[in-house]
């Protein structure tokens, strides 16, 4: 079993064929060989699923946090662009909080900036209505 054993872990240095005539010429040699076999693939699946499974949370966390960032900067906008309209024209909160659950719904960054630069630019409320049911 120790000269399995030590030829298991010097394999990258003996050749099969040596191992291969090792285990033939022991007693119950290709039993032996095939327990310590069967450990090393046991071994190696869990070393390779361990190494997945780190891929895959380290994978997820950065998706994770690029689209949390996404978000955050999505809500931002949409906070941002609600004060500018209530500042500018004061209309009512329940006609924002419509505005803002409609633009939640918009996934285009680009699409929220021409909002505020439209918002920032038209002189009515109805203005901006008109250029919103344009763009969404």
């Amino acid at each position: 079993v120790a000269l399995l054993r030590y030829l298991a872990e010097a394999g990258r240095y003996v050749e099969e064929e040596d191992v291969e005539r090792v285990v033939k010429a022991l007693p119950r040699g290709g039993e032996i060989m095939a327990t310590v076999a069967q450990k090393w693939m046991e071994k190696g699946m869990e070393q390779g699923l361990q190494k997945g499974l780190q891929q895959g949370l380290q994978q997820g966390l950065q998706q994770g946090l690029q689209q949390g960032l996404q978000q955050g900067l999505r809500e931002g906008m949409i906070k941002a662009l609600v004060a500018l309209l209530r500042a500018r024209f004061a209309p009512d909160d329940t006609w924002l909080e419509e505005l803002a659950a409609q633009l939640r719904t918009v996934e285009n960054l680009e699409q929220l900036e021409a909002l505020h630069v439209t918002a920032a630019q038209v002189q009515s409320l109805d203005e901006f209505r008109r250029a919103l049911e344009n763009s969404v």
